[in-house]
């Protein structure tokens, strides 16, 4: 997600299609700003530049399907941000871009694994062994399960993170009415 670190991917042999049957493991690193992390703040910083200077109609078709490629509300939290001066906000976007990438892989991944689903499941109709296809599709909805509950746990973070940001502003609140009372009693 964040890049910088050394993966095996698959590399075909023939690029051609149904030719690739060979593939071979190849060492990739890639540098941040390719990573999903990186692309994540950079498409947030542009949605968030736009919306500061009121070009938020504009989003190119790219910012508005990583908006809606991800459950998180990056539009209201940019707007919460542009909202207040600069430095003042509660909430800044950046502090969930990790979020937001992960959800993003996380969606990702569970749409690939439907369409495996969705491709055994044909599979089964024209094949003989039923067995091992069904070990298959367990494993399939094993991982389904998997990511659904690494998603939910994403969620309840973010929103153990907005409620904190929520109590912070209370006491802070709290504190600055306890302050002003005090100041003007002391003037008495």
């Amino acid at each position: 997600i964040k890049g910088l670190i050394s993966t095996e991917i698959y590399k075909c042999d023939d690029w051609h299609e149904n030719k690739c049957l060979n593939p071979t493991f190849q060492k990739l690193t890639l540098p941040v700003e390719k990573a999903l992390h990186g692309q994540v703040q950079t498409l947030l910083d542009s949605i968030s530049t736009k919306m500061r200077d009121g070009q938020g109609k504009t989003l190119s078709d790219e910012e508005k399907g990583f908006v809606n490629a991800t459950m998180i509300p990056i539009l209201k939290i940019i707007a919460v941000e542009v909202a207040f001066k600069e430095g003042g906000a509660p909430l800044s976007i950046n502090n969930f871009s990790e979020a937001i990438a992960h959800d993003i892989l996380l969606q990702y991944l569970d749409e690939v694994m439907s369409l495996v689903w969705d491709s055994v499941t044909q599979m089964k109709k024209v094949q003989i062994n039923e067995d091992m296809i069904e070990e298959f599709r367990s494993g399939i909805a094993d991982s389904r399960k998997l990511l659904f509950t690494q998603r939910t746990a994403l969620f309840e973070q973010f929103s153990t993170t907005l409620d904190l940001i929520e109590r912070t502003q209370q006491i802070e609140k709290k504190l600055q009415n306890i302050f002003i009372s005090g100041s003007v009693q002391r003037e008495k």
